[in-house]
């Protein structure tokens, strides 16, 4: 329920736990930037700008014990921060 609504879940998934979810729906951000561009992505991102509560496996993953956050977390700020972060969509 805390997932974003970019995607339906469909009977081809063969998981549903939040870590496949999440993978999932970070691979259905990709393609929607692609397919839209990244002014249209941020669009549907705006409601979700002031979320407090960040998901993990959407917002961020752990890696080598850091939180790095995802390219749908980076989109949600609206503008690059010039952090150089390892995701970032601008």
């Amino acid at each position: 329920m805390s997932f974003p609504p970019i995607m339906a879940p469909t009977i081809e998934q063969d998981c549903f736990c939040p870590s496949c979810l999440g993978e999932a729906i970070n691979n259905r951000i990709e393609s929607l930037v692609e397919e839209n561009g990244m002014e249209g992505f941020q669009k549907l991102a705006e409601p979700y700008r002031n979320q407090s509560k960040l998901i993990k496996n959407v917002d961020f993953t752990i890696e080598d014990g850091l939180h790095v956050f995802s390219k749908w977390y980076l989109i949600k700020q609206g503008e690059c921060c010039n952090n150089g972060c390892s995701n970032c969509p601008y």
